[in-house]
């Protein structure tokens, strides 16, 4: 991945904006979850990606509300 460089002020809430073209680049879109962690003394964002709500399982995903349910969790709840 090519190295993008830009700067942004921290506004008077601790908010910054991350840039249209890395969002886009990332495919981070409105509602996404991002991690938030320090790592060598450096803050790291990273896209997390959708999980079942029930297991935690990232595969064959259905959305369900605000949420995503897999297909065997699914099953379970409704076996019929």
């Amino acid at each position: 991945m090519r190295s993008i460089g830009t700067a942004r002020r921290i506004d008077q809430l601790g908010r910054v904006v991350v840039p249209a073209e890395l969002r886009k680049i990332l495919g981070i879109r409105q509602g996404d979850l991002l991690d938030i962690r320090v790592e060598e003394g450096r803050i790291v964002l990273l896209k997390i990606g959708p999980e079942c709500a029930i297991c935690g399982g990232a595969e064959d995903l259905r959305p369900l509300h605000d949420k995503h349910v897999c297909r065997g969790c699914a099953r379970e709840l409704n076996p019929a």
